[in-house]
């Protein structure tokens, strides 16, 4: 309304200026005023006064949308939904399936349409729609976690120990819930600025964020840019805490950081033999087919497992122990050691007449 009066008159002033000039000085003028009085006056005191602004305006909008109403509806179901029916088709393309999607990216690839780096990125772009929280997560079992009665060398000495920059917080255990994630920087520099009787690591917590550990990777990413972190606590359909994931465990399980030889011990993948290796029981299932992928077989794959481990408990279907073997696909799992009722070593083998796979 205001646009079209400010037009309505600097066209009437235009038409009647007797010299060009002045029609020239009446148009900038007008576009001067519409910008000041139009755009930016408006917005400068309904940004100061939005609380003001709002009960004023609020009850003149809903009028005028009831007013219109019957407009709208006939305009709706007289001119926009016969025009969508002529000009929109009736059936929609199927939509790319994520294999479509591979294929032709691989297709691309090939015949050098895209880069080798170009194709990688693209590559975990659709990983990302097929990646869950649980797939990359640290299993609970072995989550970073202190006590919240624990001292500055414990937080120390479980950071060294899990080599990680956030600890998880709890009362009693996780299986008690998570009450809290601290920072061990900011944490240690306290320590160091202050007495070990003024030491509290309750004021040093900050409130722990949830994710559900079935959420997909996108999603993920999209939590951690909203809420401003890089760290949550992964839970299951009943609340209870099945895990923690960072940023850094995305980023790994994307492929920017190496798996053979990483820093973490559940990383490792060694070499002990042709056609055999020693992998942790902590090894993430979403690494298997890149490891093994000639030997593995990703329709055997028990999706309720997130870790090698899962898998030997899984098809034992019972707890391990010792010397016991299951076979995924073409590869032949057998617990080497463990850790409590936890497995800690497993030796995977080539069953025979299998290819010895190039990634391992």
């Amino acid at each position: 309304t205001v646009n079209v009066t400010y037009f309505v008159f600097s066209s009437l002033l235009s038409g009647r200026s007797e010299s060009a000039s002045g029609a020239a000085a009446i148009g900038v003028a007008s576009l001067v005023a519409i910008i000041a009085l139009g755009e930016v006056l408006p917005k400068l005191l309904a940004n100061a006064h939005r609380v003001a602004f709002s009960i004023v305006l609020a009850p003149i909008v809903v009028a005028a949308a009831r007013a219109m109403g019957p407009l709208r509806v006939l305009l709706d179901s007289g001119v926009v939904a016969p025009l969508a029916r002529v000009l929109v088709p009736r059936e929609q393309p199927p939509a790319l399936r994520t294999d479509e999607l591979e294929s032709l990216l691989e297709a691309a690839g090939a015949e050098g349409l895209i880069e080798r780096e170009d194709h990688r990125l693209l590559g975990d772009v659709v990983a990302l729609n097929q990646l869950r929280v649980r797939d990359v997560m640290t299993p609970r079992g072995d989550m970073p976690w202190v006590d919240a009665r624990a001292g500055a060398r414990d937080v120390a000495d479980e950071a060294r120990r899990s080599r990680r920059a956030t600890l998880a917080v709890c009362e009693v255990s996780p299986d008690e819930g998570v009450i809290g994630l601290v920072k061990v920087r900011e944490a240690l520099g306290v320590a160091a600025t202050r007495a070990e009787r003024g030491w509290d690591l309750r004021k040093l917590i900050a409130p722990p964020a949830f994710v559900p550990d079935r959420s997909r990777m996108d999603r993920l990413l999209e939590f951690f840019r909203e809420s401003r972190t890089d760290t949550a606590i992964c839970v299951d359909e009943t609340g209870a805490v099945t895990g923690m994931v960072a940023l850094d465990d995305v980023i790994r399980a994307l492929g920017f950081a190496p798996i053979e030889g990483g820093t973490r011990e559940h990383e490792r993948v060694e070499r002990v033999g042709p056609g055999r290796w020693i992998v942790s029981g902590r090894l993430p299932v979403h690494d298997w087919a890149d490891l093994f992928g000639a030997g593995a077989d990703a329709a055997s794959i028990d999706r309720r497992a997130s870790t090698v481990a899962g898998l030997v408990l899984v098809g034992l279907g019972r707890l391990p122990s010792v010397g016991d073997e299951v076979l995924i696909g073409r590869l032949r799992l057998r617990v080497e050691s463990m850790a409590g009722r936890s497995v800690e070593r497993v030796l995977v083998t080539l069953a025979e007449g299998a290819t010895s796979p190039d990634n391992p």
